[in-house]
């Protein structure tokens, strides 16, 4: 069934790996491009943020221009919690299919515990969400059956 058995797969290495590749893809679209970043939404003159949302005039990082490794741990934090739904689900596979809108849901359902303080689209169940907002959770889904393959483990995603 399995090309490598999923007890040598290890759930905090391989989200820690995958936090730091979904950080890296979103970084990479937000680089303008004629006015436009390549996500497609209007050019950001700047990223920075507050480190700490408590204190909003104290220190600011550009979260766009930081690498995965430097951002404050809370903010790691929640590219690794959301990874982390799917590679422990990935280790618990018995068969070698995954659901990619169940999958999906979970992610979303998992950060929406996180953020009840979530408002708009975003506090709405998964399959009132617009493309662009499943898109997000479907992304994690994807990039952590990529990395499990990658490693060789044989997983099919499925919808």
């Amino acid at each position: 069934m399995f090309e490598r058995p999923m007890s040598n797969f290890d759930v905090k290495k391989e989200a820690l790996r995958l936090a730091s590749e979904l950080h890296s893809e979103w970084r990479q679209s937000r680089r303008i491009t004629e006015g436009l970043a390549l996500d497609g939404l209007p050019k950001r003159e700047e990223h920075f943020k507050p480190i700490d949302p408590q204190n909003p005039d104290g220190p600011q990082i550009d979260i766009a221009n930081t690498p995965f490794e430097q951002l404050p741990v809370a903010w790691q934090n929640e590219n690794y919690l959301s990874a982390e739904v799917v590679m422990k689900d990935i280790s618990h596979l018995e068969s070698d299919i995954l659901g990619l809108e169940l999958e999906s849901q979970k992610v979303h359902v998992a950060w929406q515990n996180r953020h009840p303080e979530a408002r708009g689209e975003q506090a709405e169940p998964y399959d009132k969400l617009s493309t662009l907002e499943k898109d997000k959770d479907r992304l994690v889904v994807e990039e952590a059956v990529e990395d499990a393959t990658e490693d060789g483990y044989q997983i099919k995603l499925v919808n």
